[in-house]
C-alpha cells in the first residue's frame, strides 16, 4: 500500500506540475501576441480600419462584435480570447468605451459564439447527450431563438452601459 500511495503522490506532482506550466503558458502567450502585434504596427493598422469604419467608435464596436462572433464559427474560447482580445480590447478602451463594460460585452459575444453554428461546441455536446432521433440540424434551429435572445441582451448591454455599470459603481 505504502508502494501504491508513493506512485500516486509521484504521478500527481507530475501531472499538478505539467497544469502549472499550461497555465503560465496561458498567461504569457497572449502577452506575447499582444507584444508582437503592436511590435510590426498591428495595432496601428488595426486603429486605422476601425477609423475607417463608417459610424466612428460605435462603428468599431460593431466592427469587433462581428470579428468576434466570425470567430467563435470556427475556433474554440480560449482561442478567440487569446486571439480577438489583444487586438480588439485595446482598441476600443482608446476609443473611449469602459474596459469592464466591453469584457462584459466581449463575454457575452463568446457565449453567442459558443452556441451558433456551424462549429457552435456547445450544439455538439448537446448532440451527445440527446437520443438518436433527434437530428443535429433540429438542435441547430432550437438553437437560433436562445442566439436571438442573447443578442438582444448584447444590444440592451451596448445601448444601457448602466446595466453593466451599476453594480460595480455601487461597489467601487
Amino acid at each position: 500500500i505504502e508502494v501504491i500511495f508513493k506512485v500516486c503522490i509521484a504521478t500527481s506532482r507530475k501531472i499538478f506540475q505539467r497544469k502549472r506550466r499550461l497555465a503560465k503558458l496561458k498567461r504569457t502567450e497572449p502577452k506575447a501576441f499582444g507584444s508582437v502585434f503592436s511590435g510590426i504596427g498591428g495595432n496601428m493598422l488595426v486603429t486605422k480600419i476601425a477609423m475607417a469604419v463608417p459610424g466612428g467608435r460605435w462603428g468599431a464596436l460593431i466592427l469587433s462584435a462581428v470579428f468576434v462572433l466570425f470567430l467563435g464559427m470556427f475556433l474554440e474560447t480560449v482561442a478567440m480570447i487569446m486571439l480577438a482580445a489583444p487586438i480588439v480590447s485595446p482598441l476600443l478602451v482608446s476609443l473611449g468605451f469602459n474596459p469592464l463594460w466591453w469584457g462584459l460585452i466581449f463575454m457575452m459575444l463568446l457565449q453567442v459564439a459558443y452556441l451558433s453554428p456551424p462549429f457552435g461546441f456547445a450544439l455538439f455536446y448537446l448532440k451527445g447527450v440527446t437520443p438518436p432521433k433527434i437530428s443535429l440540424e433540429e438542435i441547430y434551429l432550437s438553437s437560433l431563438p436562445f442566439i436571438g435572445i442573447q443578442i438582444v441582451g448584447i444590444i440592451l448591454v451596448a445601448m444601457f452601459p448602466i446595466l453593466a455599470l451599476w453594480l460595480p459603481n455601487l461597489i467601487f
